[in-house]
């Protein structure tokens, strides 16, 4: 037993289109209303006259072959009247734009799962676009178009429940950032020449995208208690695609290039017509993080431009000792700093390497650290975003100064005078170098940091990382 709606609030009249297809699955339409037209919900009596006499409500909606978020629809603000209904919950959305038989299939599935299941009516659209909507294929940029996720087919009470973020009270506790994930991908990827360009950066440290101007693209980072069973469910998806071919020319490759990453999977297309275009897909995880890309680029993804994207996502361990590194900084650049001489820690590795000042009773501890793990990412962008949102503001009674990256890849921090401490001066400086990553904390009591010292130390870095093969 069913009603169907239209326009969002309208009942169908029980001749109308949308009430057909009901009757065409086989339910028992409940209207009460003759004609072949539909009417306005105008007060809750409307709509509350149907409580315990239905099973389910139909709410057509002609949304184009396109994907529709379930909390657009069920969070409309004209939504009012419906949710005073005992059987909102019970509500389907179904999506118009498909073909007749497509649409009465999953009217079925809705009335009658047990005999004709929604897996039943995806298979039997997907293959219906296959045969002889084909065109469709040329509106993703994977050039393959995928129903249950390239468009909105139907749309239940529990689909929209499953597209909510979990409660935002319930944070994820990390040292990642999702948001400076993004960040920092855009500053590896030269997107200059991919499609949607230019993309920007949204969200907060729980979850955040850098989405283009137009296009289906994307970049994602978010947080999960244990990332695992998420990226287990895309592995899958994507081992569904590698290997098959694509209805607009060429097949599904893996992606088999060097991750940081604790793991990820992807694969790429470049389409062999006459509108050529390269897309991918990668997705991975490190730590609480689970990131993944979307890009495509005309007329065709080189393994560079692979490499460069994964890479831009999360590096691998650099090739440079850090101990060699710090071998050959110029430490006479140290000789004006608080407790010197200054010297390379005892315990320093190929993986991370510690020049620090002597001993002294104070207990204190002044350094450059090198490090040639890729996890040392994590405290980098923690720390530059923190050092960005310093600058020009009050430090100990003095105003901190940025330091830029200079000659190295990246890398970003700020000086100033301790007034309130006795006049003494501070830097600090996070930068890095063929994923080498270095660490500045230096304190001076006799020489004022400057633009142009500082200059000089970040310098010395750069030119000590790249020395090192």
């Amino acid at each position: 037993h069913f009603i169907s709606l239209t326009m969002k609030i309208y009942v169908a009249e029980n001749q109308s289109q949308y009430t057909n297809l009901g009757i065409q699955a086989g339910g028992i339409e409940e209207s009460g209303l003759e004609g072949t037209s539909s009417q306005k919900l105008q007060d809750v009596e409307a709509i509350t006259k149907y409580n315990n006499k239905i099973d389910c409500m139909l709410n057509c909606s002609t949304q184009d072959c396109a994907w529709v978020d379930p909390v657009d629809l069920w969070e409309l603000t004209d939504m009012r009247f419906l949710e005073k209904s005992t059987h909102f919950e019970d509500m389907v959305w179904i999506n118009m734009s498909m073909p007749v038989p497509c649409r009465v299939m999953y009217a079925a599935a809705i009335f009658y799962p047990d005999i004709v299941s929604r897996a039943d009516a995806d298979e039997y659209l997907q293959n219906t676009v296959d045969k002889y909507m084909s065109y469709l294929d040329k509106t993703v940029s994977d050039g393959d178009f995928d129903i249950k996720t390239d468009m909105f087919t139907i749309i239940t009470y529990k689909d929209y429940e499953d597209s909510k973020d979990p409660d935002p009270g319930e944070k994820v506790i990390s040292d990642i950032n999702s948001l400076n994930v993004v960040k920092h991908f855009l500053y590896e990827m030269d997107l200059t020449d991919y499609q949607g360009v230019p993309y920007a950066a949204s969200g907060d440290d729980q979850h955040a995208q850098a989405l283009p101007t137009s296009g289906k693209y994307f970049l994602d980072a978010k947080l999960y208690k244990n990332p695992v069973p998420e990226f287990q469910k895309k592995k899958a998806e994507y081992e569904e695609k590698i290997g098959k071919q694509s209805s607009m020319g060429g097949t599904y490759i893996e992606i088999k290039v060097p991750t940081g990453l604790t793991d990820g999977i992807g694969y790429y297309v470049n389409t062999e017509n006459e509108d050529s275009i390269g897309s991918m897909y990668y997705v991975g995880y490190i730590k609480e993080c689970l990131i993944e890309v979307h890009l495509g680029k005309k007329p065709s993804l080189s393994d560079d431009d692979l490499k460069n994207i994964v890479d831009a996502m999360w590096g691998t361990d650099s090739t440079k000792s850090a101990l060699e590194v710090a071998k050959k900084f110029d430490l006479s650049l140290l000789g004006n700093m608080n407790y010197p001489p200054y010297s390379i820690s005892e315990d320093s590795t190929a993986e991370f390497a510690k020049i620090q000042c002597s001993k002294n009773d104070a207990g204190k501890d002044y350094y450059i650290t090198f490090d040639s793990r890729s996890e040392a990412l994590i405290g980098y962008m923690t720390a530059k975003q923190e050092y960005i949102e310093k600058i020009g503001q009050d430090y100990m009674g003095g105003i901190a100064v940025a330091v830029e990256k200079n000659n190295l890849e990246d890398g970003y921090g700020f000086y100033a005078q301790a007034v309130r401490q006795g006049g003494f001066w501070m830097l600090k400086f996070v930068g890095y170098q063929d994923g080498c990553f270095a660490t500045v904390y230096l304190r001076s009591d006799s020489t004022p940091f400057d633009d142009t010292n500082t200059a000089e130390i970040v310098n010395a870095i750069a030119k000590a990382i790249s020395s090192v093969n």
